[in-house]
């Protein structure tokens, strides 16, 4: 197998190099999608479909509801551009991190191994693989921030030059995105002499075959386990190999929270899931004390991902149902020692975030904060703990979601259903919650946490306990 070549004179050989590049397209693409950007309009389709479906009319419900005045002040908040510019800034890491697992040029092996390898300009050979990327990202950009625009048109926030406005930044900040990653992709190449480490045509001809042909390995098992339902999959591929550490587990009281907190530390981290229940504390705060109800399922998603951050324990346990239980509990007992761990981190973090909000900003309106308010601003979040569990246990133990031989091009949206379907949860029960209780906070989160504890039980009698294997079966 062919390694890096040697940087060809791009000068000299550009014309055959062209030619030799369309030929091999033209053989490639017989019979085969591969190459086409019709793959790449179609996943700028399904989030142009999911934009207008469900963000439009939720955007627009929210943005009506604020009122151009309050939405006006809430986006001169420091506080709001501190999260916004700390949002995108996590974005352009995760691009330049993920990056080292799977960047945006992706050609399939049998074009790397044949044409890639070849004496040919290798930025030649790369070009159309970088431009679908970059349409995809810049699409995707663009659409999302679109559809933003036009809830704050629709809702008489702004008007068409806004919406306008709103779909260049988006269509540039997807560009920044994208140009981010595929520095990631090339910083982890050797220097090229003569090349340059910025230039797109210099950094595609800093990639080697065997990165290459690594990458479309990863790709396949990362496709595979999103297809199978697999996320073990998708954790060995996507996160950073577990860190070795000197800490060791002795027997005693709180040997499994003692050993969930440890794979985290060794695994995806804390402060990823931490950051996400902080910021869950604030907006949960600022729904009770702004009195902004629509902001409750924007607080529960973030409540639900930082949860989630912090269940490995449980979804290692998950991941090895079937064998025989280590400590000879049964399954639904040592799932539910498995959740003190997201329990204690779901409750605590947020609260302390709320009781920053209360201590530092108390209403950004002016109006008193009195007891109530601050009782519901800090036990918001707690109540909405239980059911974070129940879909998280749901996540980790549910069956895998149902393929078919050929699946068809609609299974993409059936598939991103699927892998939603937890959060969507959350989002439901915070909203019945909110409805049933008439919008008095007391009665919200007795609802909440009444709701989230029924939930949890049910999961773990019939998902986790007996009834796993049936549903396993089917």
């Amino acid at each position: 197998m062919a390694e890096q070549a040697p940087a060809l004179d791009t000068a000299v050989d550009a014309a055959g190099s062209r030619s030799r590049v369309a030929g091999a397209l033209t053989v490639l693409r017989r019979g085969s999608s591969a190459g086409s950007a019709g793959g790449v309009a179609y996943v700028v389709y399904v989030v142009a479909l999911l934009a207008a479906v469900y963000g439009f009319p939720y955007g627009r419900t929210i943005f009506a509801s604020l009122g151009s005045d309050q939405v006006e002040r809430l986006a001169r908040d420091p506080l709001t551009i501190v999260l916004v510019a700390v949002g995108y800034l996590g974005l352009l890491l995760v691009a330049l991190r993920g990056a080292r697992i799977t960047g945006p040029v992706a050609p399939p092996p049998v074009w790397t191994r044949h044409v890639v390898a070849a004496p040919v300009d290798r930025a030649l050979a790369l070009r159309r693989w970088w431009w679908l990327a970059l349409g995809g990202v810049v699409g995707t950009g663009l659409v999302l921030a679109l559809f933003l625009g036009l809830s704050l048109w629709s809702a008489g926030v702004t008007g068409p030059l806004g919406a306008a406005l709103c779909a260049l930044v988006g269509a540039l900040a997807g560009l920044l995105v994208a140009r981010v990653w595929l520095t990631g992709q090339a910083l982890v190449e050797p220097d090229l002499a003569g090349q340059s480490a910025w230039r797109p045509a210099g950094q595609l001809r800093r990639l080697s075959v065997t990165s290459l042909l690594a990458q479309a390995e990863r790709t396949t098992l990362v496709a595979g386990g999103a297809l199978l339902g697999q996320s073990s999959v998708l954790r060995e591929q996507l996160v950073r190999s577990p860190r070795a550490g000197r800490a060791r587990l002795r027997p005693g009281r709180g040997i499994v929270l003692r050993r969930d907190l440890l794979a985290v530390r060794r695994g995806t981290g804390w402060v990823v899931p931490s950051l996400l229940l902080l910021v869950a504390g604030w907006v949960l705060a600022r729904t009770v004390l702004d009195d902004l109800p629509l902001l409750l399922p924007v607080g529960a998603v973030l409540l639900h991902l930082g949860v989630s951050g912090w269940s490995l324990g449980l979804r290692a346990q998950a991941d090895r149902s079937g064998a025989p239980p280590l400590l000879g509990w049964s399954a639904e007992g040592e799932a539910l020692r498995h959740q003190a761990l997201p329990a204690l981190a779901g409750v605590l973090l947020p609260t302390l975030a709320a009781a920053a909000v209360l201590v530092i900003g108390g209403s950004p309106g002016g109006r008193a904060v009195d007891g109530v308010s601050w009782a519901g601003a800090l036990l918001l979040a707690a109540a909405l703990v239980p059911v974070c569990l129940a879909a998280v246990t749901w996540a980790a133990f549910r069956s895998p979601p149902a393929i078919q031989a050929v699946p068809p091009r609609s299974m993409i949206i059936m598939l991103i259903l699927w892998w939603l379907g937890p959060m969507l949860l959350v989002v439901a029960v915070a909203g019945v919650a909110w409805w049933w209780g008439g919008g008095s906070l007391a009665a919200t989160s007795v609802i909440a946490a009444g709701l989230g504890g029924g939930l949890l039980l049910l999961v773990l009698v019939t998902v986790v306990g007996p009834g796993r294997a049936t549903i396993l079966g089917g």
